[in-house]
């Protein structure tokens, strides 16, 4: 399991890495936004 992981990690090209990053920044910054937008109504 471990060795197969390791070879589709090196397998796997450079823009695979910044395309997991992306979306994970993504995924943070909508996670922000619905708590900015929650804060803003309970203080409205």
């Amino acid at each position: 399991m471990k060795d197969d992981d390791r070879d589709r990690i090196q397998s796997e090209p450079p823009g695979g890495l910044s395309r997991k990053y992306l979306l994970r920044w993504i995924l943070v910054i909508f996670c922000l936004a619905v708590w900015i937008t929650m804060a803003a109504l309970l203080i409205w």
